[in-house]
């Protein structure tokens, strides 16, 4: 049965995170070739996903990711530069797009979950993340929704009281954001609803959107960082001696330093804990990533970490920033805001609270490649609860970057 016009979740090839599209094409120019797995997990295990969405409901919206096709429109939209810069994706690329298909899927349903699995190429299947995370959160908070008995117009009115006050407090302190909220966001219309809300009454504040779509309909930026996948599937590439696997950290930052320079240069640090990166981080490279991203662990105790590593090197930390992006409030926004001001750069990307609070408690899912090159991937983190990857090689990943136990934070958002 097609879906109806309301019905599909992923209604673009642009509905998706700008890092999504920048990596695809960093892969299909270095690594066309590499075979991965990628597999979600719900990490809120205490709820059974799968009682709330039927296998064939995932199929039917997963199905229509797969059947979606870049517009003319859209492709001159990212030829132009995606509101970011002309010239960040190459025809060759764009081209690729025209004629470009998700590979196949398999759903595993085990005790109350289900696991979107895809295999392929690296290029071809890594696009599954944002597509599967969208369809999966969405489909879940229709069937909360529906057994709460609320209409959309009491959802929404819910979310935009929340929302506006949120947009209050920020607004009093002069504090912009991002909004990072494309996987995670109640629902697609819902994600519309809350920029077209920001840019209504605070523009000031919104430094841009990961969506890309989003940032094609709104006419704001298009904004993004890496993502830990980079690090985690080069790790398998160049050997399985723990000097290859060191080495292979520093070489994800050469490439993608030397693909889209200063413009891209964010480093997100803790895919093997980020005293490995601020412990062996040479001043050139320091120099050169001047942004670092905070995804894990405690968000102070980095901001302090972050000042004293550019200090060590030379640099004047008010010329640097760290991005936090963990599971951010409005109330953590100002807090950090404050502890950071004058001190060191701080920008925020704000997902799950922006665009899924509108009253019901959130899930966290993740997509990850899991399989790259042969051998399973290891994503240590700065808070154990995200660690991934068998127990016998984040054993070994451990010993490898001297990683150092940190509190375990339960994965709320």
């Amino acid at each position: 049965m097609a879906l109806s016009p309301d019905n599909p979740i992923a209604d673009s090839v642009l509905n998706t995170d700008l890092y999504k599209l920048t990596m695809q094409q960093f892969i299909r120019e270095l690594f066309p070739d590499v075979p991965v797995t990628l597999a979600s997990k719900n990490r809120t295990t205490s709820v059974r996903f799968a009682d709330y969405v039927p296998v064939e409901a995932l199929r039917e919206q997963l199905d229509h990711v797969r059947s979606l096709t870049l517009s003319e429109e859209e492709a001159r939209f990212l030829l132009a530069g995606a509101n970011v810069k002309p010239g960040l994706f190459t025809k060759a690329y764009v081209d690729f797009l025209r004629d470009f298909r998700l590979p196949a899927y398999e759903i595993r349903t085990a005790d109350g979950q289900h696991e979107i699995v895809a295999s392929g190429t690296w290029p071809t299947s890594s696009p599954w993340e944002i597509y599967s995370l969208k369809v999966m959160n969405e489909l879940y908070f229709r069937a909360k929704q529906k057994e709460a008995g609320l209409r959309d117009a009491a959802v929404w009115q819910e979310g935009e009281r929340r929302l506006r006050s949120k947009l209050k407090l920020l607004k009093s302190k002069q504090i912009a954001f991002t909004d990072f909220g494309t996987r995670r966001a109640f629902s697609t219309r819902w994600h519309k609803r809350v920029l077209e809300i920001v840019m209504n009454e605070a523009p000031e504040l919104l430094a841009g959107t990961s969506s890309v779509l989003y940032a094609k309909e709104i006419g704001t930026k298009a904004t993004g960082t890496i993502a830990h996948e980079i690090t985690m599937v080069l790790a398998n590439l160049f050997g399985n001696e723990p000097e290859q696997i060191r080495g292979s950290f520093q070489t994800a930052h050469e490439l993608w330093w030397h693909r889209y320079g200063p413009d891209l240069a964010v480093a997100l640090t803790d895919t093997f804990g980020s005293e490995y990166f601020f412990r062996t981080t040479t001043k050139e490279w320091a120099e050169r990533y001047r942004r670092v991203r905070h995804d894990s662990g405690d968000p102070f105790a980095y901001g302090e970490r972050a000042i004293r590593f550019y200090r060590r090197h030379g640099i004047d930390p008010r010329t640097a920033t760290v991005v936090f992006s963990d599971g951010l409030t409005a109330e953590t926004i100002v807090a950090l805001h404050e502890r950071f001001r004058g001190r060191i750069g701080t920008g925020f990307g704000w997902g799950t609270m922006l665009t899924n609070d509108v009253g019901f408690k959130t899930l966290s899912l993740v997509m990850k490649v899991v399989m790259a090159n042969g051998f399973p991937t290891v994503k240590l983190s700065d808070n154990p609860a995200k660690i991934t990857g068998p127990a016998d090689r984040v054993a070994f990943f451990k010993e490898v970057f001297g990683y150092t136990e940190s509190p375990f934070v339960a994965c709320a958002v």
